[in-house]
């Protein structure tokens, strides 16, 4: 969320008075927005990934792939990494 708009102190004469632009003031405003809903959609996709964890570890597998992406449980860690599979090219494994 943004936060409320400060007021700047009132300060005069060139050199030291604040620069206003419009323009720029809405792309700010608009950057802050969009930063915000990454951060929340940031939070979700962690819960989305716990959740893809939880069901691999359940059905005791250490990759799946769905659609044009491949899931794998890292060895000895609960994390996991998810790519985007090159239609027509081979893995060769090695990372």
């Amino acid at each position: 969320m943004a936060k409320p708009k400060q007021i700047e102190i009132p300060i005069e004469g060139k050199g030291v008075s604040p620069v206003k632009d419009r323009k720029l003031d809405k792309l700010g405003d608009e950057f802050i927005e969009n930063r915000d809903t990454k951060a929340r959609l940031a939070g979700e996709l962690a819960g989305i990934e716990s959740k893809i964890i939880d069901r691999m570890t359940e059905l005791e597998i250490k990759s799946y792939k769905f659609s044009d992406q491949l899931v794998s449980i890292k060895t000895g860690k609960h994390h996991i990494t998810i790519k985007t599979i090159k239609i027509g090219v081979e893995d060769s494994g090695d990372e």
